[in-house]
């Protein structure tokens, strides 16, 4: 398959991927009322459910953009050795957009005693569950843990608490 093809194809995948989620997401707020809703009403419903959508193209992203790397089985140790795949972890993520989860490949070098997930390095994940995105954020803002739950906060729908 010429290049430029494989592109255009992961583009479409990409885009029905993101109409799906979205779809998903305009049928929960359709199922939510039997009565016309206020303006005030439908904006509470977008912040409520607004990280479900969010969340789910950033994962559908992620998927789509890191595919190899996902089903990763071989990788190589700093001593040169080849290493396989031992399992996949799952790796349980808050961002700003939402939490997502990923089941990324994990390798790990019997003759250094090392393990690693080559994808967190590529994604720049944090090793905590929360990404840089909201501790930049927060760090920046200055806001205690328990405030970013308040509806005029700028990271209103970020959960940000311990988790759960």
């Amino acid at each position: 398959m010429a290049p430029a093809l494989a592109v255009l194809e992961r583009e479409e995948d990409l885009r029905t991927m993101a109409h799906d989620a979205l779809d998903r997401w305009l049928d929960q707020l359709a199922a939510a009322t039997t009565t016309a809703p206020t303006l005030r009403e439908i904006s509470d419903r977008f912040m409520a459910t607004r990280s479900q959508l969010l969340s789910a193209c950033l994962e559908t992203v992620i998927r789509q953009q890191y595919a190899a790397e996902l089903e990763q089985t071989e990788a190589a140790c700093a001593c040169g050795r080849r290493l396989r795949r031992r399992r996949l972890d799952a790796k349980e993520m808050s961002t700003l957009h939402g939490r997502v989860t990923l089941h990324r490949p994990y390798f790990y070098c019997d003759a250094c005693g090392v393990g690693c997930h080559p994808l967190d390095a590529k994604l720049g994940l944090a090793p905590e569950h929360h990404q840089y995105d909201i501790q930049e954020r927060t760090t920046r803002l200055g806001v205690a843990h328990r405030g970013l739950r308040r509806r005029d906060s700028p990271v209103a729908g970020a959960r940000v608490g311990p988790r759960r």
